[in-house]
């Protein structure tokens, strides 16, 4: 128990120190991006760059991660990551800059999967979901500190100081990594397979296929993600235009959505009954969310909406997770969590793409109200569940964790 309390603790810290690493990092490519050519367009493409990996490659290497140790990959995709952000300050050229940013987004397709998926191989199954709950109330309060924080380190020190700070982030993670001791000996034999990494990732697919709760906890994450899309894009317009609200002062109501997400993170634990439940109450209190939103015209109402908003957000994250792992084993929990974050990504490049042509022809509220509605939706896909019924198959997979 003691040795678990103590590798989860080096996992998290890590993980929270590499979260602020990227905020400073994506905070100082843009502020060097600007400064070398101040055009929106260029930026858009960088934000682009960052999202496409993951959704082009993904799917590739989702079988990769649950073939080797876990460990070993982390150790890997911190020494990376940590030797290409020292050259980002040697270049000061826009397609050098595009080509780190795919390099580092590609290292990052690892990354995620891998600390969640060691985690069921570090705690008992019934601590999952408090488990997930205590690492993303973490993730929240670095949401809601790190983009100060990184600003206040990009106002004091040069950009290529800043670059200097992240890769020693990824140094840090590093040490901790080393540092957890868990039995990966029961993944040594997949080194020797024949097998190719792309053929073992499409059986992923056909796992999600034949599982009912994964196809329908993937297909609720995929609405959530188009809904973010939107809200991404649309949400700082809807301020400026709507509530009159400076640009300058935006980053207060993404604070207030990182509330949200904490309280979201602390109620998951104290709910009762099915995950899916939970996962559904969740996209639908995240879409209700938004659409009241997009009526608001008074600022104490926004803030409210905006708490709901991170409390829905929270609990089908969490819950989306957590099913991810409850309904898979050690040999593929980290591909098919590498699955539904490249989906999830497809959705959100889909939604930002889409959201400056509906800004455009129609206006930022009825743009704002289509995101939740796209949200809302998922009731309909979850009322025809119920009515249908989750089968025996499902009970037994939730309950025996798909071990």
């Amino acid at each position: 128990m003691l040795s678990c309390k103590r590798n989860l603790r080096f996992l998290i810290i890590g993980a929270t120190i590499s979260t602020v690493g990227d905020w400073l990092n994506t905070l100082a490519l843009m502020s060097m991006m600007v400064e070398i050519s101040n055009s929106g367009v260029e930026l858009s493409a960088l934000m682009m760059l960052r999202a496409l990996p993951k959704i082009v490659l993904g799917p590739i290497f989702a079988g990769f991660i649950d073939r080797f140790d876990k460990k070993k990959i982390l150790i890997i995709s911190c020494i990376i990551n940590s030797v290409v952000i020292i050259f980002i300050p040697v270049f000061d050229n826009i397609i050098c800059i595009y080509i780190i940013t795919v390099i580092l987004s590609t290292i990052d397709i690892f990354t995620y999967p891998t600390i969640r998926s060691l985690i069921p191989l570090l705690v008992e199954k019934e601590d999952l979901v408090k488990v997930n709950a205590t690492y993303s109330s973490v993730t929240s309060v670095i949401d809601i500190s790190a983009p100060l924080l990184s600003g206040i380190i990009l106002s004091i020190f040069t950009l290529n100081t800043c670059f200097f700070i992240d890769s020693a982030s990824f140094i840090a993670f590093l040490i901790l990594v080393l540092l957890i001791r868990y039995d990966g000996n029961s993944q040594e034999t997949y080194e020797n397979e024949q097998e190719s990494v792309l053929i073992n990732s499409k059986n992923f697919f056909k796992i999600i296929r034949k599982n009912n709760v994964l196809f329908k906890v993937i297909q609720g994450s995929f609405l959530g993600n188009l809904s973010l899309g939107i809200i991404y894009v649309t949400e700082i317009l809807f301020f400026e235009r709507i509530l009159h609200v400076q640009s300058n002062h935006y980053g207060f109501f993404v604070a207030i959505v990182g509330i949200g997400l904490l309280l979201g993170a602390l109620m998951i634990q104290k709910i009762k009954g099915h995950l899916y439940d939970v996962f559904a109450l969740g996209v639908i209190l995240f879409g209700l969310g938004i659409t009241l939103f997009s009526f608001t015209t008074e600022l104490y109402l926004t803030v409210l909406l905006l708490i709901i908003e991170g409390i829905g957000e929270a609990l089908f994250t969490i819950a989306t997770v957590s099913l991810i792992q409850l309904n898979s084993n050690k040999d593929n929990c980290a591909g098919l969590l590498t699955i539904n974050e490249s989906l999830s990504k497809a959705a959100y490049l889909i939604s930002i793409s889409i959201s400056g042509f509906l800004i455009d022809f129609i206006n930022v509220q009825y743009t704002m109200l289509i995101a939740g509605i796209i949200s809302l939706a998922y009731g309909f896909i979850y009322v025809f569940n119920c009515i249908h019924g989750i089968n025996a198959t499902d009970e037994a997979t939730l309950s025996k964790g798909g071990r």
